[in-house]
């Protein structure tokens, strides 16, 4: 019998200005306040509603589930409700790109990624989603090292064809392993891309995943997976939510079986699957890999200033990370661990003071040293976030998502000036000189200029 599961990937942009902590409006998602409330109108709500996320395996962007418990209690409440029943993963913190982070950078968002998947479902996580599906042998093994057992990927990001109806172990250097899941690279493109395809569920699955179906060799099931983008289900495809809805009959009716993901890896013995390698800098929505992120590609060939961003940002972070070590120190704590910590506050299930009381401790615990240590940390909040992928994805800076990352940067130096008295300012806009807006004109420094002036103009 074959087993058919269906894999959502929900995210949207971090939007949530880092000086107000506030989604500000936005006139181009009318009617509704900004584009979060409004895919969550489309989207989110309906299939909370429906029940799908109790029918699909899924993960949730972290800083969009801190956006919905607040502005959508009721639809937050349903999604972990429904997702506790075994269907839902984690996903990196920020969704930075993990193969082109800083080492240090990777494993905290990997582990702020497990540590908000614990604290909102109570148990953790047997899977996760990689940002972009991006992949390399250091985040397996990060992963592995975290207990994570699997990942979904595209076929191409295998080294070696694969057969993507079956799962396989990818062996890694220190002896781990972890399993990988590729997807069905046609079923989810018709998903995606092909309306018609979806109109009538048990058509979909006699036309399109019946031929699929075939037996493999052995006495494997062929376990077929489709991953998409999760707002495809109502916001980009209206009504693709009752496709979702309809498909649990339309398999039982072809004798075949929907599952979750985690369900399908739990049954697996890692040592009798198929050895696969993992194609390094590999990622599912381009196939020229993590270089869309790093700078040009075929299909972003004007994509220098993703390079000359990327570098002024890592930059920032170290000497964000020098700046503020002393500050730890001197309370006898490390930064690093101090920030892997502080995962609750940023996902919302703690305060921030009370926080800083609890980590400073009997070494002093006085108001000040609370609030410098709280605001640090809320600079390594916005250092991470300064990495969010979306910011590289699109061929031009002057865009809004290249704004929101500039804004956390300048968010992160304002704290830090005001703790450490140290100005990282002028050698970041310096940095950012190269870079220019092909649509704009705008010179790097002038974008940062206006992005951090938005952000003092919301908080004010």
């Amino acid at each position: 019998m074959a087993t058919l599961a269906i894999h959502g990937h929900f995210y949207q942009p971090d939007r949530r200005d880092p000086a107000s902590g506030t989604v500000p409006p936005d006139t181009s998602a009318a009617p509704d306040h900004d584009w979060n409330a409004r895919i969550d109108r489309e989207c989110y709500r309906g299939n909370a509603a429906a029940g799908n996320y109790a029918r699909i395996s899924h993960n949730f962007g972290p800083t969009l589930l801190l956006w919905m418990r607040k502005a959508d209690p009721a639809t937050y409440r349903s999604v972990i409700e429904q997702g506790r029943s075994g269907n839902a993963i984690a996903q990196g913190f920020h969704h930075a790109i993990l193969p082109l982070s800083l080492d240090v950078d990777r494993r905290t968002e990997i582990r702020w990624g497990i540590a908000d998947y614990i604290l909102r479902y109570g148990r953790p996580p047997v899977g996760f989603w990689l940002p972009e599906t991006a992949v390399d042998q250091a985040t397996l093994l990060d992963l592995a090292t975290e207990g994570i057992r699997f990942v979904i990927l595209a076929p191409w990001q295998a080294a070696v064809a694969v057969d993507s109806r079956r799962a396989y172990r990818v062996d890694l250097p220190d002896g781990r392993h972890i399993i990988a899941i590729f997807y069905d690279a046609e079923l989810s493109a018709r998903v995606s891309f092909e309306d018609r395809a979806t109109e009538n569920a048990d058509r979909f699955v006699r036309d399109y995943i019946g031929p699929r179906a075939a037996d493999l060799p052995g006495r494997d099931e062929p376990l077929l997976v489709i991953a998409t983008d999760g707002e495809l289900y109502g916001h980009h495809k209206r009504f693709r939510d009752q496709f979702l809805a309809a498909i649990p009959a339309a398999c039982a009716s072809a004798g075949m079986r929907l599952r979750s993901l985690p369900d399908v890896v739990a049954g697996l013995d890692p040592a009798t699957l198929p050895i696969a390698r993992i194609a390094d800098g590999s990622s599912w929505s381009c196939h020229h890999g993590v270089a869309r992120w790093a700078g040009p590609c075929p299909c972003c060939p004007d994509g220098e200033w993703k390079g000359q961003l990327r570098a002024a940002l890592n930059r920032l972070a170290i000497r964000i990370d020098d700046e503020s070590r002393p500050a730890f120190a001197a309370e006898g704590l490390s930064l690093d661990r101090a920030r892997d910590g502080y995962v609750a506050v940023a996902s919302g299930f703690r305060d921030r003071t009370e926080h800083g009381r609890t980590l400073v401790g009997s070494r002093t615990g006085s108001p000040g040293v609370v609030a410098r240590i709280g605001d640090l940390l809320e600079a390594q909040r916005s250092r991470l976030a300064m990495f969010s992928s979306c910011a590289w994805f699109w061929g031009e800076p002057s865009r809004v998502e290249a704004g929101l990352v500039l804004a956390d940067a300048g968010d992160a130096i304002a704290r830090v000036r005001a703790q450490t008295g140290m100005d990282l300012e002028p050698d970041f806009v310096d940095a950012l000189a190269p870079i220019r807006s092909g649509q704009t004109g705008e010179t790097g420094p002038e974008l940062y200029t206006r992005a951090v002036a938005l952000g003092r103009r919301r908080a004010a």
